[in-house]
């Protein structure tokens, strides 16, 4: 499924299929037993009964946009036997900690590697590479550093089918580096006058 929202104007919401098939509401009229389009005032979505693997484009088209522009939000949805998981063992740390960061990886893959992006409160980032252990999981550990707040792990899985298609899958984790594990809770401060 390919879904966009619009706030205002009106939208045209194309795609391109992974082989270079254009396709718009026209193509989806005239061919019901591959793609279904619906469309209201502020929504346009695509549904496929089965979509073809590999890159798709979407493209919009914007027309009686507000002279101060406008926002759009697009959303993409696939069903897979192919998907990513992904834990810490503690939802909370202190510094000088060790986090063990777990991703499992269902489908059966032929081959796949998998990746960690962890950003800190401070906003510095790092990668780190899982190891496999077996049965599709993989699993690194993280030196907790002392910047207090929340940090998000990005998790990244690459690799090759069993079928030799490329795939790509992700999954974000949060958790929390407190100087006691009193529980605090660290939330933006916003100031309205």
């Amino acid at each position: 499924m390919f879904a966009t929202y619009g706030q205002t104007g009106t939208l045209t919401v194309t795609l391109v299929d992974p082989n270079g098939v254009v396709i718009n509401p026209a193509y989806a009229a005239n061919n019901p037993n591959i793609v279904t389009y619906s469309a209201d005032t502020n929504v346009a979505t695509y549904n496929f009964s089965n979509a073809t693997s590999g890159q798709w484009q979407l493209q919009l088209q914007g027309s009686n946009i507000p002279a101060g522009g406008t926002t759009y939000v697009t959303f993409a949805a696939f069903d897979s036997n192919l998907t990513l998981t992904g834990n810490t063992d503690e939802d909370q740390y202190t510094p000088g900690a060790k986090a063990t960061i777990v991703a499992t990886l269902s489908g059966s893959p032929s081959s796949a590697t998998v990746t960690a992006t962890i950003l800190d409160a401070n906003g510095a980032t790092q990668s780190i590479n899982l190891s496999s252990i077996g049965g599709g999981n993989y699993q690194a550990t993280y030196l907790v550093p002392n910047v207090l707040g929340y940090v998000e792990v990005r998790l990244v899985a690459t690799g090759t089918t069993a079928s030799g298609a490329s795939f790509e899958r992700g999954e974000s984790l949060i958790f929390l580096i407190s100087s006691d594990n009193s529980n605090e809770i660290y939330l933006p401060i916003i100031l309205k006058k």
